[in-house]
């Protein structure tokens, strides 16, 4: 068990991470999940059911904030100034 909580901290740490190092961008999970892959930030596999859960939570802390595209249903998140600065403080 501690290890899924462990995953499920690592998971949230990473999607931190790669909406606070690109302020004003927003990413869809399937971005977000990519851009981890790619760089390796965890070293267990993640799906985008795992991430969404992580960045609802990022949400509930107010670290990141959602918003919708206007022509679909696509969800964008990023990064607010409160997870930018908790991700640069190393909190």
């Amino acid at each position: 068990m501690a290890t899924g909580l462990t995953n499920n901290e690592e998971t949230r740490r990473a999607c931190l991470e790669v909406l606070a190092t690109r302020p004003g961008a927003a990413l869809n999970v399937a971005g977000i999940k990519r851009r981890i892959v790619a760089a390796q930030t965890l070293d267990f596999r993640v799906s985008e059911e795992e991430i969404a859960a992580a960045l609802a939570f990022l949400s509930s802390q107010g670290l990141v904030s959602s918003r919708h595209d206007p022509f679909g249903s696509t969800v964008y998140w990023e990064a607010t100034g409160d997870g930018i600065l908790h991700y640069e403080r190393g909190n």
